[in-house]
Order: C-alpha cells, then sequence, then structure tokens
C-alpha cells in the first residue's frame, strides 16, 4: 500500500464529510503536507556546493 499524499487525504475525506468537519481535515492535511515536504532544487544545489567547499578545504589542509 503506498502512503496517501495530503492532497489525496483531503479530497478524500472532505468529499464524504460534513461541513463541519472540513476544519479539522484540513488541518490534518496541512500537517500531514508539512511531513511529505522534501528538499527543492535550491536546497541540493546549496548543499552540493557546501560539500564541495569543505571537500577542496580539506585537500588544502592535507596539502600543508
Amino acid at each position: 500500500m503506498t502512503k496517501q499524499t495530503a492532497v489525496e487525504f483531503l479530497i478524500d475525506n472532505l468529499h464524504y464529510s460534513t461541513s463541519t468537519k472540513w476544519k479539522e481535515i484540513i488541518e490534518e492535511a496541512k500537517k500531514m503536507e508539512n511531513e511529505q515536504k522534501g528538499y527543492s532544487e535550491e536546497d541540493m544545489v546549496e548543499y552540493a556546493e557546501f560539500c564541495i567547499n569543505e571537500y577542496e578545504k580539506n585537500l588544502n589542509n592535507k596539502n600543508k
């Protein structure tokens, strides 16, 4: 069984519930979404640059 995304959860639950429970369902979907967030391309590029810089610093320190 695959893990349900926040959007799938929201659609499934809002469709079959009364409007009085919508706020609870939306809050649960927001919580799920925060747990499912990954790293952006910008985050990954920044991390790669950090790794390269650290590697070069270590190389320079070994060659001294």
